[in-house]
């Protein structure tokens, strides 16, 4: 049999009491009915008493036990948590070329342009990522949907009036600020070969809390070539309150020329824009498309 006594597991073999512990029957009712001898024939080696006299170890701190059990799931719980969040939000994978990652070509080529004389660096670099081909281009959308906080902004601004007054070559930079500025370039770059990028990039243009990265798209979408006009288009028929993007799209249709006969009546409503350099963008625009129908358009 066995006994529990202020967490001391006793078990009496055969149901006698070998060590001859004394149990007051009137404190410990149970041990001393389970102590007699007619107790082998029901429980023989005292096991079935085991996991109750268990429970009662836990019953004597109770309150000590329930905190400490308390605190181990918690301490489970936010590491399986913390695993949880490393595997959703680790970041892709980065295609390399020549023993370096493509987040370190981009950071090169946006050290090189802050520094005169790297030119060679530079264009080191460029070539690097155009030969890293469309592999590279989830990375530099990602780049380029960036939006530096306003806080950062200003934070940055406020340091750098101070700090260039002790040294004029030093300041503060956000640095994925120059990556979305290095993607720009780089994505421009490839051309047609940036197509897999629309759908991204048409998702940027079209964010309505995008400011910068859907300025940046639709340059990118500009010069991808005629399957970019599209998503400029439809992103200019829609209410564009940032007067920097709109002028930014009547300035990029505009480069496609005849090929963006289409979006002359489109156009011809920034003329009378409250902006003036939407105006004066919008004029230019109707002049690369189709200059004889702004002439037909400006006399009556």
């Amino acid at each position: 049999m066995a006994v529990c006594v202020r967490g001391v597991v006793l078990v009496f073999v055969g149901g006698h009491n070998p060590f001859r512990v004394g149990i007051a029957p009137a404190r410990f009712p149970r041990v001393a009915r389970r102590s007699q001898p007619w107790a082998l024939l029901r429980n023989p080696f005292g096991i079935l008493r085991l996991p109750p006299c268990l429970s009662g170890v836990l019953a004597h701190d109770g309150g000590a036990v329930k905190k400490r059990r308390r605190l181990f799931l918690i301490v489970i719980g936010v590491g399986v948590l913390a695993g949880v969040l490393a595997v959703v939000f680790r970041p892709a994978p980065e295609p390399e070329y020549g023993g370096m990652r493509l987040s370190e070509w981009v950071d090169s080529i946006s050290g090189a342009a802050d520094r005169p004389g790297r030119s060679k660096e530079r264009k080191e670099a460029v070539e690097a990522i155009l030969q890293i081909g469309t592999n590279a281009i989830p990375f530099l959308v990602n780049s380029i949907g960036y939006e530096e906080p306003a806080w950062k902004t200003k934070l940055y601004a406020t340091v750098n009036n101070l700090i260039r007054h002790a040294h004029p070559s030093w300041y503060l930079r956000d640095k994925r600020l120059a990556r979305q500025r290095v993607a720009e370039f780089l994505l421009a770059a490839f051309g047609q070969g940036a197509k897999p990028a629309i759908p991204e990039l048409t998702r940027l243009l079209n964010d309505p809390k995008a400011s910068a990265s859907a300025t940046r798209a639709a340059a990118v979408l500009a010069n991808i070539g005629n399957a970019g006009l599209p998503p400029l288009l439809g992103r200019l028929t829609n209410h564009v309150a940032n007067p920097i993007l709109r002028m930014a799209l009547v300035n990029h249709i505009g480069y496609f020329g005849t090929n963006a006969r289409t979006a002359f009546p489109i156009i011809q409503r920034f003329v009378a824009d409250p902006d003036v350099y939407v105006r004066i963008a919008a004029t230019n625009a109707l002049r690369n498309i189709d200059p004889k129908a702004l002439e037909k358009a400006t006399a009556q």
